[in-house]
């Protein structure tokens, strides 16, 4: 008889756990499909990606700006911004941009080092291709 209950009671929380496992990979599945749906939602536009300043004689000019314009139906979510060198410093991070709005991005070179200086900066965020590939180079000259 104890063997008996055992049994049932092994096969009852087996299903349980089976009937758990599918309802728990339908929910992820579901909110996968969702960040699916607003990525092909959320398209962005930016007219100039690579940026070169030229010649540069006074260091703070060794900035520039760049537009990310939401041109898709959902909201642009920007999650991170990465830098490839701890010289270059920047803003947008965390920003929410409207769809048929713009979101500015500054760059700037901060090592006061002369010669010549080159970054890359990735864009995370809620759209198609994520993430996108900026980059902005010049050349310090000596005063």
């Amino acid at each position: 008889m104890i063997k008996r209950v055992s049994v049932v009671t092994f096969f009852i929380l087996s299903v349980a756990v089976l009937i758990y496992s599918i309802l728990s990979r339908k929910r992820d599945f579901e909110k996968s499909q969702t960040k699916m749906m607003l990525k092909k939602n959320t398209q962005i536009h930016i007219k100039n990606r690579k940026f070169n300043l030229g010649k540069i004689k006074d260091f703070n000019q060794a900035k520039t700006q760049f537009y990310v314009h939401n041109v898709g139906l959902d909201t642009l979510f920007i999650e991170n911004i990465e830098v490839s060198c701890d010289c270059t410093t920047l803003s947008g991070i965390g920003a929410s941009v409207p769809p048929g709005d713009s979101l500015l991005i500054s760059v700037a070179y901060t090592k006061k080092r002369f010669g010549y200086f080159y970054s890359d900066i990735l864009i995370y965020g809620n759209f198609l291709n994520s993430p996108a590939m900026l980059s902005f180079e010049g050349y310090l000259l000596r005063p």
